[in-house]
């Protein structure tokens, strides 16, 4: 079994497997019990063990940043929203130095 197919959740490289994969599929109404999509399969299985890897090894330190960055990459309406959420931040945290240093 493979991990989830939606795309906002991986790589570019992953994405080109998981779309090769749908298209086999989609080919292949029958063939695909007899393994006509297996090579493809496992390749993109591969990828996102690759991925996995990846992220296992992160730690977690930015992992939330870039899934939501990767998400933002496939929906542009999310994607405005990121943008004004950390303009948001960055105000906040600008008032803040402004007030720490005039209470100095």
């Amino acid at each position: 079994m493979h991990s989830s197919l939606a795309k906002h959740l991986h790589s570019e490289e992953c994405v080109r497997w998981i779309e090769a994969y749908e298209q086999c599929v989609k080919e292949n109404k029958y063939k695909k019990y007899l393994g006509a999509c297996s090579d493809v399969q496992y390749k993109m299985a591969g990828c996102m063990q690759q991925e996995l890897k990846k992220r296992r090894n992160i730690g977690g330190e930015n992992l939330k940043k870039r899934e939501l960055e990767n998400y933002a990459k496939h929906n542009p309406e999310f994607a405005e929203k990121l943008k004004l959420l950390e303009e948001l931040k960055s105000q906040k945290e600008n008032n803040e130095q402004k007030s720490s240093k005039d209470q100095h």
